[in-house]
């Protein structure tokens, strides 16, 4: 917990990209989302530190639930025509 792991060679070696957000230590990966088109662009919905995003294919990561009810992330959609990100919480889907 407390980030993702990425394979660059279709899945025969794992690195793990640890989130290094507050509290990531708890941070579950519930939900996971890449961008149609930019390939290092990553979204990670937790449990505890609500929607992230990578930008730079796991090295770092930044919150962005900026109007998103405060914990669980459980589901997430890019729409690949217009790159809206749809956000499936407890208390409903946000885009």
């Amino acid at each position: 917990y407390g980030g993702v792991q990425c394979s660059t060679d279709a899945g025969a070696t794992w690195t793990f990209r640890a989130f290094g957000t507050v509290d990531s230590d708890h941070a579950y990966v519930r939900a996971i989302a890449l961008h149609p088109d930019e390939t290092d662009l990553i979204l990670a919905g937790t449990d505890h530190d609500g929607l992230l995003r990578t930008r730079d294919g796991g090295r770092s990561w930044e919150r962005i639930d900026a109007g998103l009810p405060t914990g669980a992330v459980h589901s997430l959609a890019v729409d690949a025509h217009t790159g809206v990100v749809y956000a499936g919480t407890p208390q409903g889907v946000f885009e």
